[in-house]
């Protein structure tokens, strides 16, 4: 079992009630939910009762994480008073409803508040519709008012664990005895800070209540429980840290390789961008460039020899027409045999030249996309969108360069 109390009260309290399911149990200064609480451990195994506690923090805490109790802000008396000051001591255990003992602890400051008082009669008879299987007491030195305002005739809890020594001392006192023992509850068993009482007509579980907390109550302890759970979040944030890790150093890893690739694509961009141009754009463009002139010319001869005026009119018509008779059939044989010849010069040229261009292109195309493709797995289709924007943008200059 899972211990949560501050002296393993809670397997004393499980091992002689074992065989009770879904019990009932009031904890009178419940302090926290979970921390040193007597009730949690039952609590998780779907017992259900009442919590008393005049702290308004730790009350508000119980209120958060006992939704399934009756939880109560208020203060346990004999009944001769409505209203008592509380002596709040923060992050401790130690508040107290007796001045005397809130004045021993120099300290820790302790704030005063007023709260109501209730007997322990009135809430058995507002609560308690069933067997109360335990009732806890610590009340940090008021334990005696507490059962003097509890008729243990008419209400008979099975266990009593009363807080039996002076608070933060092992001084023991146990005055308030007598009380439990005239009503017929047997002392059982004290482990050093309480003393356990059980009802005689439950005086079979004695023996089980008598015995320390032991081996064979198989116990392990609430906060190697919260440790072991703090270990396994560590664990899986450091493996979630390695797997960020390993990203960042591929990452890492492919942008020095791509650096050289795009330097090498910057080059390419300003070769064939410069008004230069690469060195196969300097030997193929003056050759393109003559021809594109002798084309130029010719064409230039044809319209002015066509549209050349005369000096009259029936001469100019006579004249023009024969012209265009005769140079007209001569041009286009002259443009169609120079298109034959210069035809199978320039062909092969422009394509060696383009296949010579893209080549490298190709290259550094391919290298990216590999890489891309090894690093980038699973980041969606942006980066194969930006290769082929990339791609498209490179055969664009490459096909139609700047001159």
């Amino acid at each position: 079992m899972i211990s949560y109390a501050q002296n393993f009260e809670d397997v004393i309290l499980t091992r002689a009630l074992a065989n009770v399911k879904n019990g009932f149990y009031i904890d009178v200064g419940a302090w926290d939910p979970r921390e040193h609480s007597v009730t949690m451990a039952f609590y998780e195994r779907g017992w259900s009762g009442v919590n008393i506690e005049p702290h308004p923090h730790y009350f508000a805490k119980i209120q958060e994480q006992r939704s399934r109790d009756i939880n109560l802000r208020v203060a346990i008396g004999d009944g001769k008073e409505k209203t008592a000051t509380f002596y709040a001591i923060d992050g401790t255990g130690l508040s107290t409803f007796n001045a005397e003992v809130a004045g021993q602890n120099k300290s820790f400051p302790a704030k005063k508040i007023e709260v109501d008082v209730r007997t322990l009669n009135s809430i058995f008879e507002e609560c308690a519709s069933q067997d109360v299987h335990f009732l806890k007491i610590d009340c940090e030195g008021s334990e005696e008012q507490a059962l003097r305002g509890l008729d243990l005739e008419r209400f008979r809890p099975w266990i009593i664990v009363i807080e039996a020594t002076q608070p933060g001392t092992q001084i023991v006192t146990f005055a308030w005895e007598p009380i439990l023992t005239k009503h017929r509850y047997k002392f059982a068993y004290f482990d050093g800070l309480n003393r356990f009482y059980v009802a005689d007509e439950h005086s079979e579980i004695v023996p089980l209540v008598g015995l320390p907390p032991n081996v064979f109550d198989g116990i392990t302890f609430a906060r190697e429980v919260e440790r072991e759970k703090v270990i396994a979040t560590l664990v899986v944030e450091k493996s979630e840290l390695w797997a960020k890790s390993s990203e960042v150093d591929e990452l890492r890893a492919f942008r020095s390789s791509a650096t050289p690739l795009l330097k090498r694509y910057d080059q390419i961009v300003n070769e064939l961008r410069s008004d230069d141009g690469p060195i196969s754009l300097r030997i193929v463009l003056p050759l393109a460039r003559g021809v594109r002139a002798c084309a130029s010319l010719l064409g230039r001869a044809a319209s002015t020899a066509t549209l050349q005026p005369s000096e009259s009119k029936v001469q100019s018509e006579s004249f023009a027409s024969r012209l265009k008779n005769s140079i007209q059939p001569a041009i286009m044989s002259s443009l169609r045999l120079a298109y034959r010849i210069v035809r199978p010069v320039l062909r092969p040229i422009l394509w060696r030249y383009r296949s010579f261009m893209m080549q490298p292109i190709m290259q550094e195309l391919n290298v990216i996309r590999r890489n891309e493709e090894s690093s980038f797995q699973g980041s969606g289709g942006q980066s194969n969108e930006l290769t082929k924007s990339i791609e498209a943008a490179l055969l664009s200059i490459a096909i139609n360069p700047r001159r």
